[in-house]
């Protein structure tokens, strides 16, 4: 069980099985449109951070503070060099602009995914990159989905909880997520999707548990999750969502207290 309300866990086997509110979406496992490295302690053995402004320092988002979960987007903030003859090969194979977390801490999590400036590697998220040739839309678009409501329940139904609100995601366990497949959506839905992770990306998004607080509801959650919904063509009215995010809000506290 993995929220204490079964209206809410059958909701979310509603969204794993492809739909919402009665509508049909394309999901697909994430590890089958995308491959999904390298884990922290691959980053530790084969780099190390520096502060030097060497010629062939690689871009990374290091750490995982409140700072870097915030907003949508991120600009690398350090420089790391390969310590092993395999570091830059590792980095072209496996470096992107997309991340998504190994571990996440309620109380201080935005965002679920991140969009860098720049292709990157992190020790405390994975770099997901597409299996074929796709531009930066569909990483978007990706990213959107992942930080709507409906991906973030998908997200939580599939964490270990390593400690209390501390929970993690190995890589495993993201391979084997569903996920909205955008690499079957037509080019017009994607560059829609596209622009409304641009529209947002730029504005902070409060904590988790905070964004569906009924008494005073985030309303860049709100405004995100419904312009998510129309460009799909999935009608949900007001009370409808508000009854989603009453049985969030309800979970959380159950949850975190």
């Amino acid at each position: 069980m993995a929220f204490p309300h079964i209206t809410l866990v059958k909701k979310v086997f509603e969204i794993l099985e492809g739909k919402i509110c009665g509508h049909k979406i394309p999901m697909r496992r994430l590890g089958v449109i995308a491959q999904i490295g390298i884990d922290r302690h691959q980053f530790h053995d084969h780099f190390q951070k520096t502060d030097a402004d060497a010629p062939d320092a690689l871009p990374v988002v290091y750490g995982g503070g409140e700072e870097v979960r915030g907003k949508l987007v991120i600009e690398p903030n350090a420089k790391m060099l390969p310590k092993t003859g395999r570091g830059h090969e590792i980095f072209n194979e496996y470096s992107s602009i997309l991340l998504i977390p190994d571990r996440i801490w309620i109380d201080t999590t935005h965002v679920i995914a991140i969009l860098a400036t720049e292709k990157v590697l992190s020790n405390i998220f994975y770099a997901v990159k597409f299996r074929g040739k796709y531009d930066d839309r569909y990483y978007k678009a990706l990213a959107l989905w992942l930080n709507t409501t409906w991906g973030l329940l998908t997200v939580l139904a599939n964490r270990q909880e390593t400690r209390g609100r501390w929970i993690s995601l190995k890589m495993s366990h993201w391979r084997l997520l569903p996920v909205l497949d955008v690499t079957s959506l037509d080019e017009e839905t994607v560059e829609k999707l596209a622009e409304v992770f641009d529209k947002y990306s730029g504005k902070p998004l409060k904590r988790l548990p905070e964004q569906y607080n009924v008494k005073s509801i985030d309303p860049v959650r709100k405004a995100l999750d419904k312009e998510f919904l129309k460009i799909l063509g999935i009608e949900v009215d007001d009370e409808e969502l508000l009854n989603l995010y009453r049985s969030i809000d309800e979970a959380f506290k159950t949850w975190i207290g």
